[in-house]
């Protein structure tokens, strides 16, 4: 039954185009602590408009290409960070395919041919995050958390301010 979902929500994502309203001035680091963790997993990397107004499903013929042998270098980093919580009954490559899907194709400068760069710089972005102790921007007892970064995928910087 799932599965006829998915499948039904990708017909719909990878048919119909969608028009960028203004100018990106950051993307934000999502995170997300499932159920029963303690620390926090990747939920994904999009860029910001405004504060909480993200563009979704900007270049849907493009990225419904998107394999998982595009990103096979990086999936042992993948599955260790970047996991779809159990409670979402879905598979990490379902995720992953989500994210790029949705968030990755409005990203100006990536293509389908370098997505692994999307991955690649989402992941130096937490690991950056995890060293600096930036997740203590997240709230208290918070289950998502968004941390700000400049707007290039050849450069992570943290903005150092925190959303609230």
């Amino acid at each position: 039954m799932l599965l006829l979902f998915v499948l039904a929500v990708l017909a719909v994502v990878c048919s119909e185009p969608v028009v960028l309203a203004a100018p990106v001035n950051y993307d934000d680091l999502a995170l997300k602590l499932c159920k029963d963790d303690t620390t926090f997993t990747i939920h994904g990397w999009w860029p910001e408009y405004t504060e909480h107004s993200w563009p979704e499903f900007c270049n849907r013929t493009t990225f419904c290409k998107f394999s998982i042998n595009d990103v096979k270098e990086l999936l042992p980093q993948l599955n260790k960070y970047w996991y779809a919580c159990s409670e979402w009954n879905i598979t990490n490559e379902q995720l992953w395919f989500h994210e790029v899907n949705k968030h990755a194709s409005c990203i100006p400068e990536l293509s389908l041919q370098n997505v692994m760069m999307y991955f690649a710089h989402t992941l130096e972005a937490y690991h950056l995050a995890l060293q600096s102790q930036w997740f203590g921007c997240c709230k208290t007892n918070a289950t998502e958390c968004l941390l700000p970064f400049n707007k290039s995928l050849n450069e992570t910087k943290w903005l150092q301010y925190c959303h609230r």
